[in-house]
Parts: C-alpha cells; structure tokens; sequence
C-alpha cells in the first residue's frame, strides 16, 4: 500500500465510526444465501465477513472478533472438487463463531461423494446441532442419513426449512421421519417432501407442507397462525360437518379451497386460495362458494388471492363486496379459451369497471391499497385498457376511499401493438405520480415466462 492509499483511508469518513458501528454495517450487509441458489458451490458464512477482513489490517481484527458475523453458516456444495477445503474453512468459521446460536444452511447432492464416503463439513456442523436455531437444508435421501444424529439435540432450533431432492420409500424413510419431532423450541416448519415428517403439532405456529401431505396435518396443527398446504389431496371428497377444524389462532392461510371451506378461523385477515375456482376448476366449486365462506367465518380479511377461470364480474363483485376491510387484492386470471376474443374483452371490461370508484355510486372494495394482477394471456388491448380508469379514479383518497399506493400487472403473452400502447399508458403514472406527488407505484411487465409468474405467484402467497 502507498503513502496516498493509507493516508486516504485513515482520513476517510468510514474509518471514524467507532468499532461497535462498523459491526452493525458489516451485519446487514451481508448476504443471505438459500437453498434455492443453484449458482453457489461454496462453503461462506452468507459471503459477508470473507470479504469484510480482505479490506484491511482493522477490519480484519474487527471481523474476527465480532462473533456474531460467523453465525450463518451456508454449506452449500455441488461440485466434489470444494468438498477438500470446506472442512477446515468451517472449523474456522465455526471457532469465530465462539457459542452463539448458528443459523445452518445446507445444500449437497448425492454426486459429490461415493455412498461409502463421509461427509466431513456435514459431520463438523452436526456435531454443533446444540447450537443450532433455525435450518434450511435441500438433500438427497442418501445424505438424509448423516443428520440422524441431530435427533433429540435441537433445544433451540425454532424454524425449519427441508426439501428432499430424490424420493424414497418408506423403508428408507423410516428412519428419518421423527427427526424433528423432539425440537421443544420448534416454530416454523417448511417442508417439502414426498413422505411425512412427524412434527411437535400443537407447538407450530407456522406449517408449510408441500406435495403428497395427508390430512393429519391440518387436524394436528391446532394453534398455527399461519397454514400452506398444497397438493395435499387428489380426492373431490366434500366433507360433513364433523370435518370441521376450528382453528382461533389462525391468520394467514394458502389453502385448496375444498380444505378451506373446513376451516373456522375468526381471526383470517390474509386468505389465499390456491386452486382455481370457477367453471373450469377440477372440483366443483364457485365463487359464490367463496364469497359464503367469508361472509360466514372471516370477520376482517385484509387479503384475498383468487384464480378465477372463467372470470364471472357479477360473482367477483358479490364476493369482493363481503370484503370492506380488503387492502389487498391479488387476481391470477386464466385464459379462457371458449369465449371469443369479444366476449373475453366483454368480461373484463366489467370486472375493471366494478374496481373503479365512480361519483355517485358506493365504491367497491373502499379500504384497497395494493392492486396486484396476473394475465396469462391479453387477446385484445381492450382487456387492460379498463385498468387506466381504476388507477385514476384511486390516485388520491376521497369520500372515504383510500388512494392506491400500488398497482402490478403481469402478463405472459400479448397480442399487438396496441396492446404494448396500453401498457405504456399504464406505466406512465409512476411519473406522472412522481411529479404530481401522489400516485400509485405501477409495475407493468409483459412477455413474462411461464415460471417466473409461478414463482411470483408462491412470492405473493407466501404466509
């Protein structure tokens, strides 16, 4: 280093921020990595503190005697060639750590070993499961096995995340199944798996279940919160009413319908409904159904998710007016290919006109503030043209209506130029908004994949 470079960085602004603050800016600015990061084929501590010490002499001696930027371990490993050099490296993390409580991230294939070999970092890191507070792992069945030993020695663990990456059946499951099961301090649970985990039930307050899920889970569950579950039946079985689950601590739910509609929840506010209702729904179910449902058991929904197919304005207006406290709505709006292209623009002109607040008339939906839609596909631009007056006739709060503070739309295939016009219109009250000083935040974006509006769909249905 020169003379000008020292000198600088002893007079720069950031060098004078006493010790204790520079730990805080290190803390936030770290990265937290999940195991959804397929890029990653590293061992870091959520890849901030490496490259806190690689500045200088002073943060190097800072970092290292700030254990809690150590306590974040991500194991997440795809390639045998790292596999070498992450035990060490984790004995030093770990070590830095001192006995705070470690919040584990773990990734691994069963293509980075031979089934006869262990996994030395795996084994390194079960080894301090007393310290363990929350995991997300994503693992083969065969690697399953390396963390049997965590059983009975999680006092502190209170969120989970696990998904398995290969199936299996019960025999090789057996032994994992009650993994979880003695966790005292166990909370949140996420996990998605093609065979169940035995759980501590009454002490959840947060279950997310994903793929071949039975029943139980629902019926054990008894003081949660918060409640996903999908794909947990194949079945058009229409229970009595000695099915019912009264739930009174439940808030926020992304259900199947059919699973909903068994539910008594007074204290619902956020409800998502993760199937299609309609016509087209592979149960016989309507939105009228829906609207029955909240207006006989949910007092205060502030959130409603719905995928209509097909889109019925008249039903959708008759459900969304059992909503008076709504402040967000979210529409995932399917194609619907037996209706002309008229027919369709018909439909959906009259769905925009039932959101726009006109003088007058009693507004629909008076409390809404986030406006948030997914088209599959728009086959003429007079299917989103209506929104320009929704957005207008909400830009500022008036005669007991709230102003829009955000409108989204998302479209995976469009026709036309006069389309791309309408969206260009649509985009331009976030400046117009800008220099009026008011105004919705408007996110347009068209041409989206299959996929992303999938993965955006999970986002905005997370609970």
């Amino acid at each position: 280093m020169d003379d000008d470079t020292a000198t600088r960085r002893a007079t720069s602004s950031i060098s004078a921020l006493p010790p204790e603050t520079l730990v805080e800016i290190f803390d936030v600015c770290r990265i937290r990595h999940h195991y959804d990061d397929l890029d990653l084929d590293a061992l870091t501590v959520r890849a901030g503190p490496p490259t806190v010490t690689a500045v200088c002499a002073n943060w190097r001696r800072l970092a290292i005697a700030s254990p809690s930027l150590w306590t974040d371990v991500h194991l997440n490993i795809y390639s045998p060639a790292v596999l070498p050099d992450a035990a060490p490296l984790l004995e030093t993390f770990l070590s830095r750590s001192m006995n705070l409580p470690l919040h584990v991230c773990i990734t691994l294939r069963r293509s980075i070993v031979w089934e006869e070999q262990e996994v030395l970092p795996l084994r390194l890191l079960v080894e301090q499961s007393m310290r363990w507070a929350s995991l997300e792992a994503c693992v083969d069945i065969f690697l399953c096995r390396s963390l049997i030993p965590i059983y009975g020695r999680l006092p502190i663990l209170r969120t989970v995340r696990f998904k398995t990456l290969t199936k299996c059946d019960n025999v090789e499951w057996a032994p994992f199944r009650d993994i979880f099961s003695d966790c005292p301090m166990l909370i949140n649970f996420d996990g998605e798996s093609d065979s169940p985990f035995l759980l501590p039930w009454e002490q959840l307050q947060r279950l997310k279940l994903r793929l071949s899920i039975p029943t139980e889970a629902a019926e054990r569950a008894t003081r949660v919160r918060a409640l996903s579950l999908t794909w947990y039946s194949s079945d058009s079985h229409t229970p009595d009413v000695n099915d019912i689950l009264h739930r009174p601590h439940l808030q926020k739910a992304t259900l199947e319908f059919h699973l909903l509609r068994r539910i008594r929840a007074p204290l619902l506010s956020e409800c998502h409904i993760d199937d299609i209702v309609g016509l087209h729904a592979m149960r016989p179910q309507r939105i009228q159904d829906v609207a029955d449902y909240i207006r006989a058991n949910c007092n205060s929904i502030t959130t409603l998710s719905l995928r209509p197919s097909p889109v019925d304005p008249e039903a959708l207006q008759a459900l969304l007016m059992k909503c008076p406290a709504l402040r967000r709505l979210q529409l995932e709006i399917l194609t619907n290919y037996e209706a002309s292209d008229e027919d369709d623009a018909r439909v959906h002109t009259r769905m925009t006109k039932a959101l726009t607040v006109c003088a007058g008339e009693v507004p629909l939906l008076p409390a809404l503030v986030d406006l948030r839609v997914i088209m599959r596909s728009v086959r003429s631009a007079e299917s989103v043209s209506g929104y320009e007056q929704v957005l207008r006739s909400r830009t500022l709060p008036h005669d007991g209506v709230a102003a829009l503070q955000s409108f989204t739309l998302k479209v995976q295939a469009g026709l036309g130029p006069q389309l791309a016009d309408v969206l260009a219109r649509l985009s331009r009250f976030n400046s117009e908004g800008c220099h009026a000083g008011c105004g919705p935040k408007v996110d347009i974006e068209e041409g989206v994949s299959y996929w992303k509006l999938e993965n955006t769909w999970d986002r905005w249905t997370e609970v």
